[in-house]
């Protein structure tokens, strides 16, 4: 009998050795798992500030390796590439974008806006209107010869687009035309707000009053920087980025007063960028990689950088808390981003509003793994009993019972032979 026991203590134990491993649970030290899960958390002053979770990775029909810009309305992105045309995707789900439409357009898109039921496209030597009503079927319906003038910088306001220089009348869809012009550049870019136009020269951002939408008056102008090529407005405030040399860096400037444009606060980011979005007291920039200004404090910004792994990013789009980067590689990668309190790779408004975690806690069913964790396992944060090694091991409650009488039973049949 002594024997039988110490035998199935033997067996218990070579079980143990083999099975108890997988069952080891800690939170501490556990952040560093989220790097390998496409989690980036970026601290400063060992403050977690922004998560960055990648959820997918997206290729289009027709995409190739450059998308140069994208633009969210509603429920629906539109993607310029640059050497195809322009694509259309359906975001009602934001994390799982669904390719609709496309529409080639000859030679190289430089650039493009959306307006209603409407796509302004400008190529390397003609504008063009296109129909979107169908986004399944966009069509062209009328053009007009304009050379190239560089990339981005489309704006529109009623039946007046503003072109990188040009103001073209678009009242008769088939049928644009150029009405007049204003002073800008190579890489200029143009952005309306309300009843004005914010432009930038070779040296400076203007503003101008729209009031007569063919004849834009300066209010003011300043010093923006070589070439400024991406504008972003929010409550006020303009965020201009430069193209050109020692001007890297965003310039926050002080709207309000239209007559007396003020520069705020600038930083030195050292890297151009095509896009600037604010987002929830971020400003997020593709700096060659996705980085964010934090401008809760416009007057003392700080930059948080490499917010994603990848490199070469050439365009990025925003709606909600999630983020659309297009790579050198043609992949279209969604990423969830935005602060992260408990630095659990869940930003807070997800968090809250999405799987009803705490943000304030960074597990939440305290079962010893981190709530981005979970979610990326596909387990339940919110479940203690379901966490990710349960997932990989969920056989090894019906398998350890019969490992046990099995390695009992040869051991006993072994000593019965002995006998």
């Amino acid at each position: 009998m002594r024997r039988r026991v110490n035998l199935l203590l033997l067996s218990l134990f070579i079980c143990s050795i083999i099975c108890l491993p997988n069952f080891s649970l800690a939170i501490n030290g556990r952040t560093n798992i989220l790097q390998e899960l496409d989690i980036n958390l970026v601290t400063t002053d060992g403050t977690p500030q922004i998560s960055c979770r990648q959820i997918r990775t997206f290729k289009a029909n027709n995409m190739s390796t450059y998308i140069t810009q994208i633009e969210i309305r509603g429920n629906y992105m539109y993607m310029l590439n640059f050497y195809y045309g322009l694509h259309i995707l359906d975001i009602t789900n934001r994390s799982d974008p669904i390719s609709v439409g496309v529409i080639e357009i000859p030679g190289l898109s430089t650039g493009f806006t959306v307006d209603g039921d409407y796509a302004y496209v400008q190529s390397s030597t003609v504008f063009y209107v296109v129909d979107i009503s169908d986004r399944s079927a966009p069509v062209s319906v009328g053009n007009l010869a304009k050379s190239y003038d560089g990339q981005n910088g489309i704006s529109v306001r009623g039946n007046f687009v503003y072109d990188r220089g040009s103001i073209i009348n678009v009242t008769d869809k088939t049928n644009p035309e150029i009405v007049d012009s204003y002073n800008t550049c190579y890489h200029g870019v143009s952005k309306v707000v309300g009843d004005y136009l914010f432009y930038s020269d070779s040296n400076y951002l203007h503003m101008a009053d729209l009031t007569n939408a063919t004849n834009p008056i300066d209010t003011s102008n300043i010093t923006a920087g070589k070439s400024a090529d991406a504008i972003e407005y929010h409550n006020g405030l303009v965020f201009v980025q430069s193209f050109y040399d020692v001007d890297y860096g965003v310039k926050i400037i002080d709207a309000t007063d239209p007559y007396n444009l003020t520069l705020v606060a600038e930083t030195d980011n050292a890297s151009y960028a095509d896009d600037l979005i604010y987002n929830n007291g971020y400003v997020y920039t593709n700096t060659w990689r996705l980085s964010a200004l934090n401008v809760t404090n416009p007057e003392a910004p700080t930059f948080i950088i490499h917010l994603h792994n990848k490199e070469l990013i050439y365009s990025i789009g925003m709606s909600e808390f999630y983020v659309y980067i297009s790579m050198k590689d043609s992949d279209l990668i969604v990423a969830s981003v935005g602060y992260d309190k408990d630095g659990d790779g869940l930003n807070d408004v997800e968090e809250t509003t999405v799987f009803l975690t705490d943000p304030n806690n960074p597990d939440s069913d305290g079962d010893g793994y981190l709530d981005g964790e979970e979610v990326v396992a596909g387990t339940d944060p919110l479940d203690k009993r379901d966490h990710p090694r349960t997932n990989n091991f969920s056989n090894s409650y019906i398998v350890i019972p019969f490992a046990i009488a099995a390695i009992y039973c040869i051991t006993h049949l072994f000593t019965k032979k002995r006998k």
